[in-house]
């Protein structure tokens, strides 16, 4: 099997760490291209399929939301991730919700988090948005974007390391995508630097 940490280190070498874009000017063909998740993607769904980026991006985006729950008490951008893995593995799930797309606003106390704690905490919960809007579309855009805001939200985060994140990532969860199977729980929490949340222990 292909060494995918080393893959994401000759990326990141050869157009820099650019894992961040200004979303609302992005274009297929520009983040495909001068990218790290946009290469990554593009190359995994040529070799590979759109269902193993689909899995992919719903394992990224399950892992960025150990971030949301330090703050975040509602478990639905959770339970959308784990029903996205459901359904590029085959389950019972044979469409993907409308709902599913939409951005769940952070909040704290029933209080709209405003504050620099937003930026990771709404990364999380766009990254899921995204994966559900791939699983609906197969628009490699908004998996790349789902990628990208997995990242952003360890970039921002206090909890954990984004190149811890992004060594989890080749190691354990391209591994898992690319050959359809299930993520087992060790795999999920595998090298995490931060205290996993009591809402996502034992989430498989």
């Amino acid at each position: 099997m292909q060494d995918f940490v080393h893959l994401i280190a000759s990326l990141e070498e050869e157009i820099g760490p650019i894992w961040e874009f200004y979303e609302p000017d992005a274009t297929l063909e520009d983040v495909a291209r001068s990218t790290v998740p946009g290469r990554l993607l593009t190359h995994l769904l040529e070799d590979y399929s759109a269902n193993a980026v689909g899995l992919l991006i719903a394992y990224t985006s399950r892992r960025s939301l150990a971030a949301w729950f330090e703050y975040c008490v509602d478990v639905s951008p959770l339970r959308i991730s784990n029903r996205l893995i459901n359904y590029w593995l085959g389950g019972q799930i044979d469409e993907i919700d409308k709902a599913w797309t939409k951005e769940i606003p952070p909040t704290e106390n029933g209080q709209l988090i405003q504050d620099c704690r937003w930026y990771d905490t709404s990364s999380a919960s766009s990254s899921v948005a995204h994966a559900a809007k791939f699983a609906r579309t197969r628009d490699l855009l908004d998996a790349i974007v789902s990628l990208s805001h997995a990242n952003v939200t360890f970039e921002s985060s206090p909890i954990g390391s984004s190149d811890v994140f992004r060594n989890w990532l080749g190691r354990y969860a391209i591994p898992d995508a690319i050959s359809i199977r299930p993520m087992s729980y060790s795999d999920s929490v595998a090298l995490a630097d931060y205290r996993i949340p009591e809402a996502m222990r034992s989430q498989a």
